[in-house]
């Protein structure tokens, strides 16, 4: 039987082939990103580290979203 870490592991790279395999658009990217830092966290909590609450995790997200729309913005997309 696998273990709760285990099962976490397979999740985020089941989202991560998801990720490669289909041409995702800009909102569904982000919203990858989104998931797969919510896993991340899931799995430090599971594994008896400290992780951080969900709304420090959604600020980080989007701080890092934005740097990358900043170092490599894509055609036709607004920065808001």
């Amino acid at each position: 039987m696998k273990t709760d870490l285990e099962l976490i592991d397979e999740a985020i790279e089941l989202m991560r082939e998801v990720g490669h395999r289909h041409d995702l658009d800009r909102s569904g990217r982000d919203l990858l990103e989104f998931s797969l830092a919510f896993m991340r966290e899931t799995w430090i909590a599971s594994s008896g580290q400290k992780s951080s609450d969900p709304e420090d995790v959604f600020r980080a997200v989007q701080r890092g979203l934005r740097i990358c729309a900043t170092l490599a913005p894509e055609e036709g997309i607004e920065k808001k």
